[in-house]
């Protein structure tokens, strides 16, 4: 098989960057020339990303449509809005391209600050806090 070309648009110091490249091999990583720290953030445009088979991080959706050899996106986050449209989603299954969120990542923490809701209401911290003097 031939070696990937992997895409990352995620931020990494410069040890991890050389950590990854030296853990992928023989397979190609290229880092994206504007990456985006919050995984939030759309991507920037990046010519870089149309010859990769994998996509990770926020990739421009125009960008994964040009990456016609792509075999699979992987995003770090749990939502997709920007990505969540039928002709974008059906050029990728048209091509069994994959495509993946990051849902369970953020399952634990968001279960944890729900339940830190939960508890302070149930203690009436909020009405305590405005009927302080």
């Amino acid at each position: 098989m031939d070696p990937l070309n992997i895409w990352i648009n995620q931020p990494f110091p410069d040890a991890v960057q050389e950590h990854i490249v030296a853990a992928a091999a023989p397979n190609v990583v290229t880092f994206a020339k504007k990456p985006i720290a919050n995984v939030l953030a759309a991507g920037t445009p990046d010519t870089d990303a149309h010859t990769a088979d994998v996509l990770y991080g926020q990739p421009d959706p125009a960008d994964i449509l040009a990456a016609t050899n792509a075999r699979w996106v992987q995003l770090t986050s749990a939502g997709y809005t920007r990505y969540d449209d039928l002709v974008f989603l059906k050029a990728l299954r048209d091509r069994g391209t994959a495509f993946c969120n990051a849902s369970s990542v953020y399952d634990e923490p968001c279960a944890q600050h729900v339940m830190a809701f939960l508890l302070s209401l149930a203690r009436s911290l909020p009405q305590a806090t405005l009927d302080q003097p």
